[in-house]
């Protein structure tokens, strides 16, 4: 198994309906991981701007150990670094994937 986080660049479109869907994986890289009672968050944020995070959407299943994260279609584009965090029913946090987002300008409807 990687070492956790892993890292994971993505590319979207601005006013796309976009996501990128992950599967969690136990020590053994097969067995999904317990999502049960989970908090799973994810953030964008633009390097050293002083802007604040945009929060993307989360969604968790249906399959186990699948989470879903969303790009809001109105995110300006930009390169952020973003990451995904789940947060255990005992409040331990851990960050299973990071890296880059690249949100292309859209030609169409720019406004």
């Amino acid at each position: 198994m990687a070492a956790l986080p892993v890292n994971w660049n993505l590319n979207a479109y601005r006013g796309d309906n976009w996501g990128q869907t992950f599967r969690l994986l136990q020590a053994d890289a097969v067995t999904p991981v317990d999502l049960t009672g989970c908090t799973v968050a994810s953030w964008a944020a633009r390097e050293g701007n002083g802007q604040p995070p945009v929060i993307l959407a989360v969604a968790v299943g249906p399959d186990p150990g699948t989470v879903t994260v969303k790009v809001p279609t109105s995110i300006p584009a930009d390169t952020y670094a973003y990451d995904v965090e789940v947060t255990e029913p005992d409040g331990s946090v851990t960050t299973w994937v990071r890296g880059r987002l690249v949100v292309d300008q859209d030609v169409t409807n720019r406004l």
